[in-house]
């Protein structure tokens, strides 16, 4: 019987934790709030997968392993855990009946990079491996054209603009997230625009170097996400001067965590 926003979970680092937790939380269906400041932008859920599409196109290399299960199993990707278990499942006994012994993981990153394999697929479990491909040529073929542009193109055929805004006006929970996701892909941009401005002819590459080294949070561009029915997930030092009914902190380690 406990209001939802009277709980809190308190974490020690924002890089590792925050984003481990936020991921499994929303899996069980606990609506979250994460402070702007806790999550840093190139960690935040909508933004890491555009940004390691453009870092893999820049590179020149193939997708490592983990990287292609990242993209595929996020928002991009869309695939869900039954669908990766049935998508790695129908790889290997592909992989298995042509005598080979590779492992779903590297098939994974096979099949994003080449399509052959995907006829031999359902269309469900190939679905999430189209968007990828499609995804990840498509940052091949712009990402000499410079940061702002690479990043527009892939959001507009990502088509997750339509899906946030109409998610976002539902309100509730739910709600409540794309209006974070969104104001996120906002301040990607917007960050992006003054990597441009401030370092004119730089490449690509240096965009990520410049993401790092960003410790102060950008002013958002969108107006602040109302928090609601939902638990705070933030660091011990973001939580200074707040309180809740319920606090949960993972983590404890005596004489270690928290340090009093």
């Amino acid at each position: 019987g406990v209001p939802w926003s009277d709980m809190a979970v308190l974490v020690r680092s924002a890089v590792r934790s925050l984003p481990v937790l936020r991921r499994a939380l929303l899996a069980a269906g606990v609506p979250l709030v994460v402070p702007a400041d806790a999550l840093p932008l190139a960690q935040h859920p909508v933004v890491r997968p555009f940004l390691e599409l453009v870092r893999v196109a820049a590179s020149g290399q193939p997708l490592d392993e983990e990287t292609a299960a990242m993209l595929l199993a996020g928002l991009l990707g869309g695939a869900g855990a039954l669908s990766m278990r049935r998508l790695r499942r129908g790889l290997r006994r592909l992989e298995l009946a042509a005598g080979g012994g590779r492992s779903s993981s590297e098939l994974l990153v096979e099949v994003i990079e080449s399509a052959d394999a995907l006829a031999a697929l359902e269309q469900g479990a190939a679905y999430p491996v189209r968007r990828v491909g499609a995804l990840l040529a498509l940052a091949r073929a712009k990402v000499d054209e410079g940061i702002e542009q690479v990043l527009w193109q892939l959001w507009r055929a990502s088509g997750l603009e339509r899906r946030l805004v109409a998610q976002s006006a539902r309100r509730g929970p739910s709600g409540a997230h794309a209006d974070r996701d969104l104001d996120a892909i906002l301040e990607l941009f917007d960050t992006a625009a003054r990597y441009t401005d401030r370092l004119p002819g730089a490449g690509v590459t240096g965009f990520f170097e410049y993401l790092a080294a960003q410790q102060i949070v950008g002013d958002t561009l969108a107006p602040s996400a109302p928090q609601g029915e939902a638990v705070a997930l933030l660091t011990a030092h973001a939580a200074t001067g707040r309180e809740w009914t319920f606090v949960a902190v993972p983590g404890v380690q005596e004489g270690q965590w928290p340090d009093l």
